[in-house]
């Protein structure tokens, strides 16, 4: 489960029945499914990505590599 809290005192949770993230010989597949809570669903939009860093393209963007965009500043499962 995971509890977030605003710094404006707001707070919600976001609850998987299942949560993993695969080894290095998966490029540390995200796997998720069975959500619930009030935080909303994030996960599910990567579920089943590899996780991408600036030295390792694994997403879906043909243009380019989503971790080394000025914005998102590093890795993250990116579709």
């Amino acid at each position: 489960m995971v509890y977030l809290e605003t710094f404006e005192g707001g707070s919600g949770y976001a609850y998987y029945n299942h949560f993993s993230v695969g080894d290095a010989g998966t490029n540390f597949r995200l796997s998720v499914s069975g959500f619930s809570g009030t935080a909303g669903d994030s996960f599910i939009q990567v579920n089943d990505m590899m996780f991408s860093t600036r030295g390792r393209d694994n997403g879906e963007w043909d243009k380019g590599n989503c971790a080394e965009d000025d914005e998102m500043k590093g890795g993250w499962w990116f579709k």
